[in-house]
C-alpha cells in the first residue's frame, strides 16, 4: 500500500498500492503528485519494474502521480513501455496532462494507453482484468475485478461506494477492496458520495465476501485508525478486515 488516504489527508498518501506477483507489478492509482517517488522508494519498488498501471478517475489524488512515473521512467530509456488503462476520456486527458507537465519528454512509444470499456477483460501481470464501471456519481469512474489463482477474486471498487447494479460483478470476492472516508461519528455530511467505514462494512457482508480490505481513509487520529476502523465495520462484517497504513503488505491468497 503506497497511499491510504483520502484527496485531503496529510499525515498519510493518497490511496494507491502495486500489485505484485511474479509476473510483474502493476500500479493501481497514482496518488496526487510527486510524493509518489518518494512512496515507491519507501517500498522498494523501482518504477522501472512498473510496466501498467490502471486510473480509476480524474480526480487529483488518483493521476497527479502519473507524470512522476513517467519522468522517474524515462531517466534511462525504458525497454519495456509502460502501459496505462483508463476509460476512454481519462487516457486522453492523461496523455495531455504528461504532455504539458513535461513537454521536453517525447512519449513515442514510452507510454501506450489502453482504453477501457465496461466489462473489458485485459491480462495484466498473468491476471484476467475485468473493469467496470462504478456508477459514481462525481465523475466517470471504472473499478475491476481480478481472478486469482484459487478461482477467487480481488475486487477494487475505486472510491464510490458500491452500486447495486455492480452486485454480480463484485458478490463472493476472496478480498474487497472498498472505500471509507471515516468512522461514522466522523462523517457529519457526506462528502460527495463516499461510504463511512460502518457502510463499508456493511456492504462486505451484503456482498458475501471474505476479506475486506479498507482504503481512502481519513488521518484524523492515525495512530489508532487500524483498531477503530477495524471495530466499526466488524459489527457487521464477520470476515478478515484491513484497515492498512501506509507502506503496509498485504499477502493474498492467490
Amino acid at each position: 500500500m503506497l497511499g491510504t488516504g483520502h484527496a485531503m489527508t496529510t499525515k498519510c498518501f493518497n490511496t494507491c498500492f502495486v500489485y505484485e506477483n511474479e509476473s510483474g507489478k502493476i500500479l493501481i492509482d497514482t496518488g496526487g503528485g510527486q510524493q509518489l517517488v518518494g512512496q515507491l522508494r519507501a517500498a522498494g519498488v523501482d518504477a522501472h519494474e512498473i510496466n501498467d498501471v490502471f486510473i480509476s478517475h480524474r480526480h487529483t489524488d488518483h493521476i497527479l502521480g502519473l507524470p512522476w512515473l513517467v519522468r522517474m521512467r524515462m531517466k534511462n530509456s525504458p525497454r519495456t513501455p509502460l502501459t496505462v488503462y483508463a476509460h476512454e476520456e481519462l487516457c486522453h486527458e492523461a496523455k495531455q496532462l504528461i504532455c504539458i507537465l513535461f513537454p521536453e519528454h517525447e512519449l513515442g512509444d514510452h507510454v501506450l494507453f489502453r482504453a477501457v470499456r465496461n466489462e473489458d477483460t485485459h491480462t495484466i501481470c498473468n491476471r484476467k482484468f475485468q473493469f467496470y464501471d462504478t456508477k459514481s456519481i462525481r465523475c466517470k469512474q471504472f473499478g475491476f475485478v481480478m481472478t486469482l489463482d484459487h478461482g477467487g477474486t480481488f475486487v477494487f471498487n475505486g472510491d464510490v461506494p458500491f452500486h447495486k447494479s455492480n452486485r454480480s460483478m463484485m458478490q463472493n470476492a476472496a478480498y474487497l477492496m472498498h472505500e471509507a472516508f471515516a468512522l461514522t461519528a466522523q462523517m457529519k455530511h457526506n462528502p460527495g458520495g463516499h461510504s463511512s467505514v460502518s457502510q463499508a462494512g456493511q456492504y462486505a457482508a451484503e456482498l458475501g465476501a471474505d476479506n475486506l480490505i479498507i482504503v481512502h481513509c481519513g488521518d484524523q487520529d492515525l495512530s489508532n485508525r487500524r483498531e477503530l476502523y477495524t471495530q466499526e465495520a466488524s459489527a457487521h462484517f464477520k470476515g478478515t478486515i484491513y484497515a492498512p497504513d501506509d507502506l503496509d503488505i498485504i499477502e493474498l491468497n492467490t
